[in-house]
């Protein structure tokens, strides 16, 4: 068991010549998730999704001719299992008596930061790791995060639910594939979602209305200008730059450097009410469970958890480019 964070450990709190204590830590703590993750939750420890292909085209229909009958195709399972995290602190009766400055007596709140951080570092991961069907976290956890079909979340192979011909989401214009990020490259990002089909090979008709990058990379600073100014980056001519306002920029923190060239491209409402793209289900949202007190020695222990886990079925919705131009 570690040992409870003691007067000496902390003699800043009740050292008197010492007016005034700040906690040097992350200045802030947004919750992006929900910019490119649907969330819900569930009170199942394992909670099952699967889904159905539309109808086919309707058929025309000779006078007095029967109806032609049509079944839509199943869909892919998959299970989404809880997952638990917990961090947690003790501190001394004396320590918590002598705190005169109130400094000890604000570590609770400290604890559903970090329960803030360790979600926001598993949602960015799934964009850190999205050629793979797992990874190795910090923990030294092994993390699965492959689709329904099986397959990392980026692929060129993705099952058509009908057996039709094997779907794409990754960013291309015909010739090169995981394009980096420009001009070009958002217009292979909308030639890649006309192309995308559902699963009886029609046109899904996506309407991509947000890009995801990191946060004071090389492209967030290119996807500033682009996104935002009124005429063609980069050249003298007089076009409109077509694609100002037409996507919402979010920047993420915890796409890593080794990373940071990845951008993504995803229909969030698309998502949202067809089940595809990453969600993400809670069991228990992040909560603070304490003081607790040990009566051997007068000891108070705090507690931080939740309980989510994190993966996709359809990876439809979702556009994806390392930005290695190959």
């Amino acid at each position: 068991m570690a040992v409870p964070f003691r007067l000496q450990d902390a003699a800043d709190v009740w050292n008197e010549s010492i007016q005034k204590i700040w906690f040097r830590e992350a200045a802030r703590d947004p919750e992006k998730y929900k910019d490119y993750i649907v969330d819900d939750t569930t009170d199942l420890y394992q909670y099952g999704t699967s889904g159905f292909s539309g109808l086919g085209r309707a058929q025309q229909t000779a006078e007095n001719a029967s109806v032609q009958y049509d079944s839509p195709s199943q869909g892919f399972d998959l299970t989404y299992t809880q997952r638990q995290f917990t961090l947690g602190f003790q501190v001394t009766k004396m320590l918590w008596k002598f705190d005169n400055k109130n400094v000890i007596k604000r570590l609770p709140a400290k604890l559903m930061r970090s329960l803030i951080r360790k979600r926001e570092v598993d949602c960015a991961n799934y964009l850190n790791n999205h050629t793979a069907t797992t990874y190795t976290d910090t923990d030294g956890n092994i993390v699965t995060i492959s689709g329904g079909d099986a397959l990392a979340l980026a692929s060129a192979s993705h099952t058509r639910e009908d057996g039709g011909a094997a779907q794409n989401n990754i960013i291309g214009d015909g010739t090169t594939v995981n394009m980096d990020f420009a001009e070009d490259a958002i217009e292979a990002l909308e030639r890649t979602a006309a192309l995308a089909l559902d699963g009886r090979g029609e046109p899904v008709g996506f309407n991509v209305d947000r890009i995801i990058v990191k946060r004071g990379s090389p492209i967030s600073f290119a996807a500033k200008r682009l996104l935002k100014s009124g005429g063609r980056v980069d050249t003298a001519d007089n076009d409109i730059n077509i694609f100002q306002g037409a996507y919402k920029l979010v920047e993420l923190d915890y796409i890593t450097a080794a990373n940071q060239a990845n951008w993504f491209g995803i229909d969030l409402p698309y998502c949202r009410e067809n089940g595809s793209g990453i969600w993400l289900y809670w069991s228990e949202a992040p909560k603070m469970e304490g003081p607790e007190l040990v009566f051997d020695t007068g000891a108070f222990k705090y507690k931080g958890t939740m309980m989510y886990d994190l993966r996709h079925n359809d990876y439809r919705g979702v556009f994806t480019s390392t930005g290695a131009n190959a």
